[in-house]
């Protein structure tokens, strides 16, 4: 499953994305660039260090694993789409009171 088909499946969530070259939060807002062709920031940690992904490479990487917390999709994905296996997938848990 590549990010583009995560997005597709799910439109209205927001995502905590893990990508080589760093953590995008994809938001509305986010979600509107990249659809639009635009690139977006993927921060590794320092301002310093944060560079531009293009939204044709980052929609085209492969899901490695992905699970919702409070509402917000933790997803990781790589370039090597040598990744045949099927994501780990965990929908969300409904925790017991």
């Amino acid at each position: 499953m590549t990010v583009r088909e995560f997005l597709d499946i799910h439109p209205d969530a927001d995502l905590d994305l893990r990508t080589p070259a760093g953590r995008i939060y994809l938001d509305a807002a986010v979600r509107g660039r990249l659809e639009s062709g635009r690139p977006v920031i993927a921060d590794s940690g320092s301002p310093k260090t944060a560079v531009y992904v293009r939204a044709g490479d980052l929609l085209e990487q492969v899901v490695c694993s992905a699970y919702q917390t409070h509402g917000l999709w933790r997803v990781s994905a790589t370039k090597d789409h040598r990744v045949g296996k099927a994501a780990r997938y965990w929908p969300k848990l409904k925790m017991r009171r």
